[in-house]
C-alpha cells in the first residue's frame, strides 16, 4: 500500500501537557518513529504492528471537536480494505455521534488479555529494528524452507550455521512480522529459545 492511497500518513500535531508521559518507538511497518502518551496506546500499537493483516495505521489521526475538551482519536487502521478509527476505553454513547464511521472502542480488558502477545513483541521488535537495513533475504528464504515442520528457535539458529545468531533471529521475527511464519504459543507463553516457529498456512 503506497502512502498516496492511505487516509492518514502522519499524526496530528498535539501540544503535550506538562507532565504527560511520552513513549517513543520505531515502527517497522510504517518505517518511522512514533510518540505515544500512555502504556495503553503503546500496547495498542504493538497489537497493530504485530498483525500482518493490518496494512497501515496511524496514531492520533484526527481530533473530534467536542466541548469542553476535544477528543483525540488514538489510532486509525486499515486492514484488507477495512478501515477503523480506534479509541482506547469503554464505549461512550456521548462520543459516538461525533465519530467518523467505522470506529471501535478498545477496552483496557482487551489489551490486558493480549499482554503476553504484546509483551513478546516488545522484546522482538528491537531485534527487528537492529537489523532492519540488513539484506537478509537469503537467510529468510532458508528459514522458510527449514520450517515446514515446527522448529524451535534454538534449532533454527543452530541449523543456519552462522556464527552470529542475531541476523537469524531477526530474520525469524521479520518473517513472523510479515505473516510468513506463525508461532501460536507466543500468545500464551513467553518468548524463549524453545519457542517453535513454522511456515504460516497459505
Amino acid at each position: 500500500m503506497g502512502e498516496t492511497s492511505v487516509r492518514h500518513v502522519q499524526p496530528i500535531k498535539q501540544r503535550r501537557s506538562r507532565g504527560t508521559r511520552r513513549i517513543e518507538a520505531f515502527s517497522p511497518k510504517l518505517k518511522r518513529r512514533l510518540q505515544l502518551s500512555s502504556r495503553a496506546a503503546f500496547e495498542l500499537w504493538l497489537t497493530l504492528e504485530s498483525d500482518p493483516s493490518v496494512l497501515w495505521f496511524c496514531e492520533r489521526p484526527l481530533i473530534v471537536p467536542l466541548a469542553p475538551l476535544p477528543r483525540v482519536i488514538d489510532f486509525w487502521s486499515c486492514s484488507a480494505q477495512v478501515e477503523a478509527y480506534l479509541l482506547l476505553g469503554d464505549a461512550n454513547a456521548d462520543l459516538e455521534p461525533h465519530l467518523a464511521a467505522p470506529f471501535r472502542f478498545v477496552p483496557v480488558a482487551e489489551l490486558a488479555a493480549a499482554r503476553m502477545w504484546t509483551g513478546n513483541w516488545e522484546r522482538m521488535l528491537p531485534i527487528i529494528n537492529a537489523c532492519w537495513d540488513q539484506p537478509l533475504g537469503e537467510i529468510e528464504t532458508a528459514i522458510i524452507r527449514h520450517t515446514v515442520e515446527p522448529k524451535r528457535l534454538m534449532d533454527i539458529e543452530r541449523d543456519m550455521a552462522i556464527s552470529d545468531p542475531t541476523p537469524v533471529r531477526a530474520s525469524v521475527f521479520r518473517l513472523l512480522h510479515r505473516g510468513a511464519l506463525s508461532a501460536p504459543t507466543l500468545r500464551t507463553q513467553p518468548l524463549s529459545l524453545l519457542t517453535k516457529f513454522q511456515q504460516a498456512a497459505s
